[in-house]
């Protein structure tokens, strides 16, 4: 028997000030995604891209609860490293569940989110693994809990009105820290100067409203409340997207990756062109989703997996 489990990426969208304490604002997005499978064996096998983060994540959790290390695991998709979509915390959220289903342990994810020592400003990516959808969560709550969710929305269309977003996932600097999505994050959380409640509660009305053109105001509000260092080939990426029609645009603010918000699969597919015309065949990578509003799931069949050699963990990015 294997486990197949599949997590969306996580979009930071920012902090605002509600009701006299910071809450977090994020987007669960369907791609690019985390697909695994696991089945039980005798031995901590993990083979696949980002393998070494998985890991590493793998070693922390079974620590955690003083469990034998085993699970051979194949991932098949994992979410870029250092573009801001949460890829290091959607992974490691995944290899705990499926560690849980090896191990015969409860689904918590409060306990989860301890094993992998994941703090209240983690908090967006946590219940968009759980519920996925566009997120407003508290940051602050009591010991082995997790920070509420203050408002939740779905965003769903026909692919005609489709509210997707473009991304442009550029080629990190060889000196990037591996911590850097983590030290964005927290770095967000020390802004003493927060765009208000009113803001996020604007962003939701929109989305009951079908509003794409409020929705893209909003969110252009509170990126532009947290300023960044871009360089010149993300620049001309933005510039593209509001020459063709983006609601609203900005760089990740725990990354390297460049988003737009357009309406709409044709829109989609005409800026993804003019963005891969402009950076070229060595540029980087192009690529649309859309929101996700289900959030982590899985699916047991019958079969073996084919692992057949340990893991060496290596540097290295997808």
């Amino acid at each position: 028997m294997i486990l197949e489990l599949a997590a969306p990426a996580s979009l930071p969208l920012g902090l605002v000030q509600y009701h006299d304490q910071p809450a977090l604002l994020a987007l669960t997005v369907q791609h690019p995604p985390i697909q695994l499978a696991i089945q039980s064996g005798p031995r901590l096998h993990i083979t696949g891209p980002r393998a070494h983060v998985a890991h590493a994540f793998a070693t922390r959790y079974l620590t955690h609860h003083n469990l034998p290390q085993k699970g051979e695991i194949e991932i098949e998709l994992a979410i870029p490293a250092f573009m801001g979509l949460s890829g290091d915390v959607m992974l490691g959220l995944t290899i705990a569940q499926s560690l849980e289903w090896v191990h015969n342990l409860p689904d918590n994810l409060p306990a989860r989110a301890a094993a992998l020592g994941l703090g209240n400003e983690h908090a967006g990516q946590l219940w968009g693994y759980a519920q996925g959808g566009l997120l407003l969560t508290g940051t602050q709550t009591g010991a082995g809990e997790l920070p509420p969710i203050i408002r939740r929305a779905e965003i769903a269309h026909t692919e005609r009105d489709a509210w997707a977003f473009v991304f442009y996932f550029p080629h990190p600097p060889d000196d990037t820290s591996d911590t850097l999505e983590d030290d964005r994050l927290r770095a967000l959380f020390e802004k003493t100067e927060l765009p208000p409640g009113g803001v996020a509660e604007e962003i939701f009305a929109a989305v009951e409203a079908g509003d794409i053109a409020a929705f893209g105001r909003g969110l252009m509000s509170v990126q532009e409340s947290f300023p960044q260092s871009i360089s010149p080939e993300s620049q001309g990426v933005l510039d593209l997207m509001r020459e063709y029609g983006a609601y609203a645009w900005g760089q990740i603010l725990t990354g390297y990756g460049i988003w737009g918000l357009v309406k709409g699969g044709d829109a989609s597919r005409v800026l993804r062109k003019k963005i891969s015309d402009h950076v070229g065949f060595f540029g980087g990578r192009v690529m649309a989703t859309i929101p996700d509003n289900r959030g982590a799931y899985s699916v047991k069949k019958e079969g073996l997996l084919g692992v057949e050699n340990p893991i060496r963990p290596r540097p290295g990015v997808s």
